[in-house]
């Protein structure tokens, strides 16, 4: 993957997001999916897979970019504001983007 647009107003995200991109890259679906499907059998991503928490973040705000008949095409990420919200952030500029 290559970053062609990279946006951060707080050097302090660089770290978050370099770990929600590696959970992007290794499951290819969004860092709150990754999160809800552990807590949905009662335990967490790390403890579950073994990944390091320094190397790894399965919270909200991260998602790949898909596109039908090529798959993943790239990633989106924020950091900065609640998991959730991160999450609902990404899925409001996608939106915006369709027309």
């Amino acid at each position: 993957h290559t970053r062609s647009f990279h946006v951060t107003g707080v050097q302090s995200c660089a770290l978050p997001i370099s770990r929600k991109r590696r959970v992007v890259r290794r499951y290819a679906t969004s860092t709150l999916a990754v999160k809800v499907k552990y807590q949905e059998r009662g335990t967490t991503f790390n403890e579950s897979t073994g990944l390091s928490e320094l190397e790894y973040a399965a919270h909200g705000g991260g998602m790949p970019i898909i596109v039908t008949g090529v798959g993943v095409a790239g990633a989106i990420y924020a950091s900065g504001l609640p998991e959730v919200e991160d999450h609902q952030f990404l899925v409001a500029a996608l939106r915006s983007l369709r027309g």
